[in-house]
C-alpha cells in the first residue's frame, strides 16, 4: 500500500490550509469611508457602491459617532446598526449581528462599532438604523476591501509548496 493511498493527496490536504492561510494573512485596501449625518427614525438605511478591489478575499465594516434624541425626555432610546451587503442598490441583504447602543435621552451618546469582517465582497453596502424614536446621528462609516499582502502570501506559497514536494518524494520513497 503506498503511501498516497494511506494518506491521501497530500495537495488536496494543503488546499483549505492555504486559503486559512490567505485570508489570515490579509490586508486592508481599498477602504472607503462615508460622512453620516442627520435624523435616523425607526428604520433608516444608507445605501452606498462599494468600488471591487481585484483579489479581495474579504470585506471590513466600522462605524463610529454619536447618538442624540431630537426631544428632551428622560427617557432612555435603543439604536441599533447593522451592517450590509449586497449584490445591488435593492438587495437582496446580507447582514451582519446587531451592534446595540442605549442613549440616555437629553444626552448624546458615543458610539465605536469596532471592526466587523465578512469573507467574500460585494457591490454594495448598506449602513443600517434601527432607533427607538427620531435620534441625530453624527459619524464615520468605513467599508474596506481586504486582500492578501503578496510578499506574505508568496512566502507562505513558497513554504506550502516545499511542504508538498517533500510529502510527495517522501510517498516516493515509501513505495
Amino acid at each position: 500500500m503506498s503511501s498516497l493511498n494511506r494518506f491521501g493527496d497530500p495537495r488536496s490536504a494543503l488546499r483549505p490550509l492555504a486559503a486559512t492561510l490567505l485570508l489570515a494573512l490579509a490586508a486592508p485596501v481599498g477602504a472607503e469611508t462615508e460622512s453620516i449625518t442627520g435624523p435616523i427614525g425607526s428604520d433608516t438605511a444608507h445605501t452606498f457602491a462599494h468600488a471591487a478591489v481585484p483579489g479581495a478575499v474579504a470585506m471590513s465594516f466600522h462605524f463610529a459617532g454619536g447618538f442624540a434624541p431630537m426631544y428632551p425626555d428622560t427617557e432612555t432610546h435603543t439604536v441599533v446598526v447593522v451592517f450590509e451587503w449586497g449584490p445591488t442598490p435593492a438587495g437582496p441583504w446580507t447582514a451582519s449581528p446587531d451592534h446595540v447602543k442605549s442613549v440616555p435621552g437629553g444626552t448624546t451618546a458615543f458610539f465605536d462599532t469596532g471592526v466587523f469582517s465578512t469573507p467574500g465582497e460585494a457591490p454594495f453596502v448598506q449602513l443600517h438604523f434601527y432607533a427607538g424614536g427620531l435620534m441625530f446621528v453624527s459619524g464615520a462609516f468605513d467599508h474596506v476591501s481586504v486582500v492578501p499582502e503578496p510578499a506574505t502570501a508568496a512566502l507562505w506559497l513558497a513554504g506550502l509548496a516545499g511542504l508538498a514536494g517533500a510529502l510527495r518524494r517522501r510517498a516516493a520513497r515509501a513505495d
